[in-house]
């Protein structure tokens, strides 16, 4: 075949190719340039993965365990001695901070001295009250009382006999007369001896009356007499008055209170650190008289300390995130002036109300930190605190995009051996790109997700990234589920 006839051939050939590719792109131009919508499917396989939820809060570094130290809980009148610190100076706990002179400690202890005299005197009160008389006492009350009866027994016994002699006077003083009457009638006697016999008679009749008399008063007045010793002995023995009792035992612990806070004052004629840290202001000098205030707000500070060891990030929250913020969940905390630099802490505290600014409502937060060595922080320093509010660990976790979820159920479409069916699981946390799979799913299964692609004047975006299958016939493609495998299938 001649040259040119070859060249002919080329020629066609080429221009065959050519307008059928042009076709071919000037047909899916057209379909570029229209807005399509249409729903790919791709796989993605469940995972052992790692969740975490955080929150954000900035603010300061706080050192909130500073305390005024006084001498004393109940206030000291005196004069300084000594002061043993300066500010800014580092102390143990037990260290010296200042003490009071000589005079004053005298003085604290003639306080305590009264304060012990004044509590003897009120106890001594009480028992007089409670106990106001002897056992001796008691004893010669209650043979007061043994005597008063003795003696009544003595009366009532010896009253029959001497109204029984009474009485034998009169029938003998009778029968004298009734003699001598007889005698007076024949004129045996005179009127004489007759008026005689007659007196005798009425004498002993009315010694009778008064033998009678006599010892009825007698017993009536032994009678009395012991009832007034009995008496005596019940008042001896009775209960002393409530309110006289409650009197006194008010003044008992009254006093002894007076006493331990005596004894209180005299154990603060040195005052110590009550901890480890800093002293941040001393506020008395040597020879400088102290205020003993009964309030803590009026005592008189000799200094303030501050506990470096700890620390809080005092911060502000945003009401959005306050209500996923709880007391101890844990927080990273990084330092705007301090590179590098991190430490671990946990959340302290949270105002219950929010303060707003502008319309703008946020909640404070304390999340304290634990110490860093050899870094020296400073009370105000910019800090931020990341705050895990969810974490989960050792999950299986697929994307998002997998989970289907209805009123009723929450379901994965799971695709095996080229066939994809719906399963119900059970869903954990999740960060809004992956979700955990608490049950209903294992690692190493594969899900479906669902990602639409939207194309308008030859651009396209989708939610998440599909696997790309090759281009040409014969390289792959959709499965008969229209499922895009991924690579290698």
């Amino acid at each position: 075949m001649k040259f040119w006839q070859i060249l002919v051939i080329i020629i066609v050939i080429t221009g065959i190719a050519g307008g059928s590719y042009w076709g071919y792109h000037a047909l899916t131009t057209t379909k570029a340039n229209t807005t399509s919508s249409s729903s790919n499917k791709t796989l993605a396989t469940a995972k052992l993965g790692t969740i975490t939820n955080t929150v954000t809060s900035t603010g300061n570094v706080v050192f909130t365990e500073t305390e005024s130290l006084t001498f004393g809980v109940n206030g000291i009148s005196g004069t300084i001695d000594n002061v043993y610190v300066t500010k800014g100076q580092a102390v143990k706990k037990g260290d010296k901070i200042a003490d009071l002179d000589d005079i004053t400690v005298s003085t604290l202890k003639k306080a305590i001295t009264q304060a012990e005299i004044n509590l003897e005197n009120a106890e001594t009160a009480m028992d007089n009250l409670v106990h106001p008389y002897t056992d001796e006492q008691l004893a010669a009350a209650q043979t007061a009382i043994d005597r008063a009866q003795e003696k009544l027994t003595d009366l009532q016994n010896q009253a029959p006999l001497d109204i029984a002699t009474a009485t034998n006077n009169i029938s003998t003083a009778q029968d004298a007369y009734d003699a001598m009457y007889l005698k007076y009638a024949n004129s045996q006697v005179t009127w004489v001896d007759f008026d005689a016999a007659r007196i005798a008679l009425a004498r002993a009749k009315l010694a009778l009356e008064q033998t009678k008399r006599a010892a009825s008063e007698n017993i009536t007045d032994a009678q009395t007499t012991l009832q007034d010793k009995k008496d005596a002995l019940a008042e001896m023995q009775a209960t002393p008055d409530t309110l006289k009792v409650a009197l006194a035992q008010y003044n008992i612990d009254a006093t002894k209170l007076a006493l331990v806070n005596a004894q209180d004052q005299l154990n603060y004629v040195t005052l110590t650190a009550p901890y480890a840290g800093i002293i941040t202001s001393v506020s008395v000098e040597s020879g400088e008289n102290i205020n003993a205030a009964s309030t803590s707000t009026s005592k008189t500070v000799v200094a303030t300390i501050m506990d470096p060891s700890i620390i809080d990030i005092q911060g502000s929250l945003d009401e959005a995130d306050a209500p996923s913020v709880a007391v101890g969940q844990k927080a990273t905390v990084t330092f705007d002036a301090l590179d590098n630099i991190t430490a671990e802490g946990t959340v302290y505290s949270i105002s219950s109300s929010g303060t707003n600014q502008s319309g703008v409502v946020t909640y404070t937060i304390d999340v304290r930190i634990t110490p860093l060595t050899d870094v020296n922080l400073l009370s105000g320093m910019s800090a931020t605190a990341e705050i895990t509010t969810e974490a989960a660990t050792n999950i299986v976790e697929v994307p998002s995009t997998a989970v289907n979820d209805t009123s009723s159920s929450t379901t994965v479409t799971v695709y095996s051996n080229g066939e994809a069916s719906a399963r119900t699981v059970t869903v954990g946390i999740t960060d809004g790109t992956y979700t955990e799979i608490t049950s209903g799913l294992s690692i190493g299964e594969q899900v479906v997700i669902s990602t639409t692609s939207n194309s308008a004047s030859g651009t396209s975006s989708s939610k998440t990234t599909t696997i790309n299958s090759n281009s040409f016939g014969g390289m792959g493609g959709l499965d008969g589920n229209g499922i895009m495998p991924p690579p290698g299938q």
